[in-house]
């Protein structure tokens, strides 16, 4: 009988020296714990060899692996959290030559999305034969900041030594990019080339098929 007590009280001792979870960190230490809940970004246990003190939290990107007490594993794919979204979501603007710009002038534009986006734009600038020179468009963005420019404004006038100097307006299109360097806000450059189709409206005649257009500066994002 007593043999009995003795084997029963060992076996007990035994199931709880080995009944205890561990916690394997990315670095390779072990946690050897009493897991209470594990949700998407954080696992809440107590430690095994302080079971009555509080409650921790661990980031569930700094865990490898969980062992729980009766063998059964749990593997966290690689214990880091990978940021794969591109942050498209942002309002630039800009100063430079081109298009977009009205000239020489500034641009501001819009953008939303993520790796791809849409984004709109507007640009006033000054010009030589005209009191300004304003633009709009929309932008679709194929891979973060690579962009097709699709435009509309007022592209120049048609005779700059007349008296009347009419105003041509046109759509252009264009294809380009925004370098910006910078996680939230950064400077950085736009460069774009297309064509561009001027039209008198007022006598409603075409001034010229197609002419190079082009932009290029400086921006800043937020």
């Amino acid at each position: 009988m007593k043999r009995f007590v003795m084997f029963l009280m060992v076996s007990i001792s035994v199931h709880f020296v080995t009944a205890q979870d561990t916690i394997i960190k990315n670095n390779g230490d072990e946690i050897k714990s009493k897991i209470l809940e594990i949700k998407a970004e954080v696992i809440r246990y107590k430690e095994y060899d302080f079971i009555d003190g509080p409650i921790k939290n661990i980031s569930v990107s700094d865990v490898s692996t969980v062992v729980f007490e009766n063998g059964e594993r749990k593997v966290f794919s690689t214990g880091k959290v990978k940021k794969t979204d591109y942050n498209g979501n942002y309002v630039k603007a800009g100063m430079g030559l081109g298009i977009s710009y009205g000239g020489l002038g500034f641009i501001v534009q819009r953008r939303v999305g993520g790796i791809q986006g849409v984004g709109a734009h507007i640009g006033l600038g000054f010009y030589p034969y005209a009191p300004f020179l304003a633009s709009a468009g929309v932008k679709y963005f194929p891979y973060k900041d690579l962009y097709v420019d699709v435009q509309f404004g007022l592209t120049g006038v048609e005779d700059p030594e007349s008296i009347s100097r009419n105003i041509l307006y046109g759509p252009s299109l264009l294809a380009g990019s925004d370098w910006t360097w910078g996680k939230e806000t950064g400077i950085g450059a736009n460069l774009a080339l297309g064509l561009t189709y001027s039209i008198n409206l007022e006598n409603r005649k075409l001034y010229s098929p197609f002419t190079l257009a082009f932009d290029i500066g400086i921006i800043v994002r937020f």
